[in-house]
């Protein structure tokens, strides 16, 4: 098949329509497509028609790019080797016609329509693509099934919060780990030496477990402002 040929191709083809939506909308796609991701090993569920980079970001999966899928940095490399798509306008600048026939696709330009194996090269620059998919309101049905969290309101200020309640959590969670763990460790040193016998050890060890609850309970209490912008 000529260049030519492909350009053709690609812009009636899988990934012609360039973002998710577009020629894989049609009717008679499966309800859900599995991509599973080389070398990894991570198989993902997802509704047809988006693309297999917004699939992977959604799901934590990093894939190189410095545009965060919009399709000019051009770096956002895979391979799929059974049965590739039509290549897109952007394939056939990015990649030679050797490396299109063996299924070098750009991740922001493919759709998924079926079920497909994703060779991901190694990461060359720190990807600006999210690694958990956030959906904004209502209205997108692929987003929201796919993403990890969805926000209702369409606020950016929503996010920053969900973000620090993340980190804030994330923070108490460490601390009764860590710190019931410790005092456990300290305990049963006492106990192995002979200074706490088995009846104020269990004692002693139930108190280790309320405090670590009590502590755990600051979750839902009122903080500080949890938003920078």
């Amino acid at each position: 098949m000529t260049d030519t040929e492909m350009i053709a191709a690609g812009t009636g083809g899988v990934a012609g329509g360039g973002a998710a939506g577009g020629g894989a909308a049609g009717g008679g796609l499966p309800a859900r497509v599995d991509l599973v991701f080389a070398p990894s090993g991570s198989r993902i569920r997802v509704p047809p028609g988006v693309t297999v980079f917004d699939a992977a970001s959604w799901n934590g999966i990093a894939i190189d790019s410095t545009c965060g899928g919009h399709g000019t940095c051009k770096k956002c490399r895979v391979k799929i080797a059974a049965d590739p798509p039509a290549p897109s306008h952007l394939d056939i600048r990015a990649y030679t016609a050797a490396e299109i026939k063996d299924g070098w696709r750009l991740a922001c330009r493919t759709i998924a329509t079926r079920d497909t194996q994703v060779e991901v090269p190694p990461l060359t620059t720190r990807p600006k693509a999210a690694t958990v998919g956030v959906a904004f309101g209502q209205g997108s049905d692929i987003t929201a099934e796919a993403a990890d969290a969805v926000v209702l309101e369409a606020s950016l200020g929503r996010v920053d919060e969900l973000i620090h309640i993340g980190r804030r959590m994330r923070a108490i969670a460490l601390q009764c780990a860590i710190g019931g763990m410790g005092l456990s460790i300290v305990g049963m040193g006492f106990a192995a030496a002979g200074f706490l016998r088995p009846v104020p050890g269990a004692i002693a060890q139930e108190i280790i477990d309320v405090l670590a609850i009590l502590n755990a309970l600051r979750m839902v209490l009122p903080s500080e402002d949890l938003k920078e912008i």
